[in-house]
């Protein structure tokens, strides 16, 4: 299975501090907690939020497309706090969610572990010391 193409939308134009809090609308602000993130619509039309699947924020500030055929409306899920819910999905489904392929998936889980080894030896070590 071939894995979608994203867009990138490169940070040409950056906007100022106040440019970006004159352009956020008042009377519909995000929802400040995930008990009321549960009371919107589905799919979520907050695509800012860093939760939301339908677009990632680089660091350089430029703007990755996860589903560039598709408008917001059209996804199936866009959160990932929904997906999280589920307690557990298919492969399949993480790299349809993510638009990623099988492959990188493998690669974060091996960084992951990486990560959670090295946490579980420092606490191991400090656990030791204290001993």
């Amino acid at each position: 299975m071939t894995s979608r193409s994203k867009k990138t939308i490169p940070n040409s134009d950056k906007l100022t501090k106040k440019e970006i809090k004159n352009s956020i609308p008042t009377d519909h602000a995000k929802p400040k907690y995930r008990s009321d993130c549960k009371k919107i619509i589905r799919p979520c039309p907050y695509v800012s939020c860093k939760y939301n699947l339908y677009l990632d924020v680089k660091e350089n500030g430029s703007l990755l497309l996860n589903f560039p055929k598709l408008k917001v409306h059209e996804m199936k899920e866009s959160c990932a706090l929904d997906v999280a819910e589920r307690n557990g999905i298919r492969l399949f489904d993480v790299r349809y969610f993510l638009n990623i392929t099988g492959e990188r998936i493998r690669q974060i889980e091996i960084e992951a572990l990486f990560k959670i080894r090295k946490l579980m030896e420092k606490v191991k070590k400090e656990h030791n010391n204290e001993s």
